[in-house]
């Protein structure tokens, strides 16, 4: 999505696409399209009156490139938070259960009070006995 402005203009597609060239991706019929307010303001284009192609991303897909205006739907706007680009959550088998998580807590707490115990009685070189 082009870098820029803390706007994107949510637009639905009244019916599906398919891609004749590169750099203009398909889309469904209700897909949603996420255009940027500089990218509007830059093309001088009213966000109700899309016409001719216009940079956007397709939300369902994450597709960008050129889509055609007249068949989207102005269907508001939105602060930037356009394409989410978050992690994915972390699968539950590859987190240990908070059970195990303990007993490793309580292992190493265990193990370095013996080592402080028995640190404790050495002599230390130096020391006289």
């Amino acid at each position: 999505m082009p870098a820029g402005g803390d706007m994107v203009y949510v637009y639905v597609a009244r019916q599906r696409y398919r891609s004749t060239k590169n750099n203009d991706p398909d889309m469904e019929t209700n897909d949603v399209i996420h255009i940027t307010a500089d990218t509007l303001l830059r093309q001088n284009i009213a966000p109700d009156a899309l016409d001719g192609w216009i940079a956007g991303v397709n939300v369902r897909t994450g597709q960008e490139g050129y889509f055609p205006g007249y068949l989207l739907v102005l269907n508001g706007s939105q602060a930037r938070a356009a394409v989410p680009r978050t992690r994915p959550p972390i699968p539950p088998d590859m987190k240990p259960p908070y059970h195990e998580k303990q007993q490793v807590y309580e292992h190493m707490t265990m193990r370095s009070l013996s080592i402080s115990d028995e640190a404790s009685h050495q002599p230390h070189y130096g020391e006289c006995l």
